[in-house]
């Protein structure tokens, strides 16, 4: 039997498909979890599909055959290790604007080698963004209100040094769009959106620092001050970020565009 990966509710990346069909005008796939069987129908049934890629629920290790209309099993099987390669806590988050996404880990299955990977983020559109970020926990910002899909794909390999890429649980996050002064995000900007220079004007009266950070949560800039009121700063990286403010005793926030 031939051997995919793949994790819980997520099709083989490969679609299984019947070979020397000579004489065969009629079949079902069909899955177990012994190679003796017994057989189960999929649901809805696979009947009479060339090709087809299916999907479980839970981890484990299951084999697919295709069994004809006389009830005759087919010679090639296929096995799929299901590995629970997720990311936890998978409860959906309510955040609002200008808080961070709460802290999120991936769990790497023991029956495969991690090699690489990347926290993904996908917004209602179906637009995905890579972070670039590769750590096995990972939190960040969001740029704009609204719902996000945030999950982790893996490069493994198995013990016989084949290499499969993952996908893991997607965690729905809604970025709400409570307004500034219900969150304290009181930091003045301008000119925002700017090309590259921008004043910050706080009400601090002690040592603080202002710190950009982008959407992955990865802070690009950093500096301290130590008086009030206008702040002239540089920094001509397009995107969106979060500037933070923050002294010994109060945060400040607010979303900066950057052209």
């Amino acid at each position: 039997a031939s051997l995919d990966f793949t994790t819980p509710n997520t099709p083989i990346s490969e679609d299984i498909s019947l070979v020397n069909v000579d004489g065969i005008t009629s079949w079902e796939w069909k899955w177990s979890e012994s190679v003796n069987g017994p057989w189960n129908s999929f649901e809805p049934a696979a009947v009479d599909e060339s090709t087809y890629a299916p999907a479980f629920a839970e981890s484990g290790i299951y084999y697919v055959v295709a069994v004809t209309s006389e009830d005759v099993q087919t010679t090639n099987m296929k096995e799929i290790n299901v590995v629970d390669l997720s990311v936890s806590p998978a409860d959906e988050q309510e955040i609002t604007e200008g808080a961070v996404i709460n802290p999120l880990t991936v769990n790497i299955p023991s029956e495969v080698t991690f090699l690489s990977g990347m926290w993904l983020i996908e917004d209602a559109g179906g637009n995905i963004e890579e972070t670039g970020v590769g750590d096995t926990e990972f939190t960040s910002y969001l740029s704009a209100p609204g719902t996000y899909y945030v999950y982790f794909y893996a490069e493994v390999q198995d013990i016989d040094g084949n290499s499969y890429i993952l996908y893991t649980n997607k965690v729905t996050v809604v970025y709400g769009s409570t307004s500034v002064d219900d969150i304290g995000m009181n930091l003045k900007l301008y000119p925002n959106p700017t090309t590259g220079k921008f004043f910050i004007n706080t009400n601090f009266d002690s040592n603080y620092t202002v710190e950009i950070i982008n959407v992955a949560g990865v802070s690009v800039y950093k500096k301290e001050f130590t008086q009030s009121g206008s702040q002239a700063i540089s920094f001509n990286k397009k995107g969106a970020y979060i500037v933070k403010v923050q002294s010994e005793n109060k945060t400040q926030f607010n979303r900066l565009i950057i052209k």
